[in-house]
């Protein structure tokens, strides 16, 4: 039975954007095996997409679920809408918060943020990808309407209790934060997650296809449960190991292929 890998790339396929030759080798053996591999990311389509461009992959999840690729179209699109991301907005800036609005085509952020952000580009030596963010204060009424999630940064004292309630959100903390001492992580949509994407992957191409998800941190946390096969990688937080149906090894030490192999793709 041919197999539908849904992978997380922080962490899972790439880290700081960098893709391990042995990953590279084991999604082009298992897609030319008949297996059908797809991005699963928190991040935006704005973010992600100049990197993975050229990558041999069938399709893409991003921002948590709320957007799907497949095939070159997009299958499925669900933003916050202009006025919730102007509520959200308005929350996160009266409240003294770090954020970042990412939309399908371009990302904004705080000036605070994008301070927090270029500091952790350059202690990690990020080069590449889409990291420049337009100033909030710039953003018009259509690119309020194509935002699908915020990132944030939360000082000690600060959480988001009170808006996470009120806007029927999400918050899941990132496996780094941007800056010690700093909480950070992702607000989405509460009734989308990465397992929500994988599904309507398998309902749109083949429902009685076998899953298989591999993660590393809590926003992977639904596509490992949800999979038929849930990887977690070797340095994955302990909440996506504690998840997961096997541990596989680190990135660094050829994780993601060791992973293809036990699940008998390549």
């Amino acid at each position: 039975m041919k197999t539908f890998v849904f992978l997380d790339l922080d962490g899972t396929f790439w880290m700081h954007q960098v893709i391990p030759a042995s990953a590279m080798r084991a999604v082009e053996q298992a897609r030319a095996n008949g297996n059908l591999i797809f991005i699963n990311t928190g991040r935006a389509r704005s973010s992600a997409m100049p990197t993975l461009e050229g990558i041999p992959v069938d399709g893409y999840c991003f921002s948590a679920g709320s957007e799907i690729w497949l095939d070159g179209r997009q299958l499925f699109f669900h933003p916050f809408g202009a006025e919730k991301t102007k509520r959200i907005m308005k929350w996160l800036s009266d409240h003294d918060i770090a954020f970042c609005p990412e939309g399908t085509h371009q990302s904004f952020g705080t000036p605070e943020y994008c301070r927090f952000l270029q500091a952790h580009l350059e202690q990690n030596r990020v080069t590449g990808g889409s990291h420049n963010l337009t100033d909030v204060l710039l953003m018009s009424d259509d690119d309020c309407r194509k935002i699908m999630k915020f990132s944030v940064c939360l000082k000690e004292g600060q959480n988001l209790d009170e808006l996470i309630e009120q806007e029927e959100l999400e918050f899941t903390p990132f496996g780094v934060s941007f800056v010690e001492g700093l909480r950070s992580g992702e607000i989405s949509d509460r009734s989308l997650t990465k397992a929500t994407a994988m599904e309507v992957v398998r309902e749109k191409v083949n429902p009685t296809a076998r899953t298989m998800a591999i993660g590393d941190s809590e926003n992977d946390i639904s596509m490992i449960k949800g999979a038929d096969f849930g990887i977690c990688m070797g340095n994955g937080t302990p909440a996506a190991k504690e998840a997961a149906d096997w541990i596989t090894d680190t990135i660094d030490n050829d994780g993601l292929a060791k992973a293809f192999e036990k699940a008998e793709l390549i």
